[in-house]
């Protein structure tokens, strides 16, 4: 979800603009393992319970990849809404 913002960002303020390598950009999310982190669970660890707190407090880890899911997709619109927002402002 970071990525959206840090292109506007450095294509915006960097002498040669955006970087439109786009082909790079999509290795670079696809190289990402998030089984690695998983993987290296047990069953038995993934049944077990996050420590008690505000986020997820109590929950077992095996919910974390779908929380994720969600999460990402309900924020993404209000993070193409903010760099709207933002352009729009600038532009006055």
């Amino acid at each position: 979800m970071a990525q959206p913002v840090d292109w506007f960002w450095a294509g915006a303020f960097q002498e040669e603009g955006f970087d439109m390598d786009f082909e790079a950009r999509l290795a670079k999310t696809n190289s990402y393992d998030s089984s690695a982190a998983l993987g290296s669970k047990s069953d038995a660890e993934l049944l077990e319970r996050l420590p008690a707190g505000p986020i997820m407090g109590g929950m077992q880890w095996m919910a974390i990849p779908g929380t994720i899911t969600g999460y990402t997709a309900h924020h993404r619109g209000g993070v193409a809404d903010a760099l709207y927002g933002f352009f729009a402002v600038c532009r006055g």
